[in-house]
């Protein structure tokens, strides 16, 4: 799914917190947005995502322009949109295949056609031999890659991650976005990763730095 945001304005609290960003996700792409400021890189994932609209400027998904709120924005954010945030959030006494169905029995998917796609999900992940132990029992990076699973299950043509890898060293973290990556491209479903680690940005086709409100290319 191809992503524009072209000149966008927000201001939160009277102050300007993105100013005149343009940006551009291609089709199948994935692209990092490194920056110190939570508070500007969490307003252009909630642009990015049909959650605010801005102060000014356009949303467009594969060329069509898309204001949060919209009958149109609603149906493209919760079908074609899925979100990976810093923490897991999973139902840790629940089990992984539990845990990775929840999207499609909350849009009404029966129990027993749920499974097929959420074991797809976790074998993309390398993670379909845990499907029926509890959440709690896995390892701090398995966590972040059920919580990968849950948010491909629905197969999204969109993914937004929002500092995904936090809390993990370095390796840890590189490992669960390059596969988060790699299902991605196969599945030429696109990403935007917003991160303030250099590492896990670098996995990604091209890294742009948000400072200032402003964002630049830097490859």
């Amino acid at each position: 799914m191809a992503l524009r945001l072209e000149s966008i304005e927000y201001v939160h609290d009277g102050a300007p917190v993105l100013a005149g960003v343009d940006l551009e996700v291609a089709d199948g792409e994935a692209v990092a947005v490194l920056g110190p400021s939570r508070p500007a890189k969490a307003a252009l994932l909630a642009m990015a995502g049909l959650l605010v609209r801005p102060a000014s400027g356009t949303v467009a998904i594969d060329g069509a322009p898309l204001e949060a709120g919209t009958p149109e924005a609603e149906v493209v954010r919760h079908y074609a949109i899925a979100w990976i945030s810093q923490a897991a959030g999973l139902s840790l006494d629940r089990a992984v295949l539990d845990n990775v169905a929840a999207p499609l029995l909350v849009d009404g998917f029966p129990a027993d056609v749920a499974v097929e796609p959420s074991l797809d999900a976790l074998s993309s992940v390398g993670l379909r031999w845990a499907a029926h132990l509890p959440a709690a029992s896995l390892a701090p990076g398995e966590r972040r890659r059920v919580a990968v699973a849950r948010a491909l299950v629905r197969r999204p043509r969109l993914v937004l991650a929002h500092d995904p890898t936090g809390g993990l060293d370095g390796p840890s973290a590189v490992v669960v976005v390059t596969r988060l990556l790699h299902d991605l491209e196969a599945r030429r479903t696109s990403a935007l990763v917003v991160t303030e680690d250099a590492a896990v940005a670098s996995t990604c086709h091209r890294v742009h730095e948000l400072r200032d409100g402003r964002l630049a290319a830097v490859r």
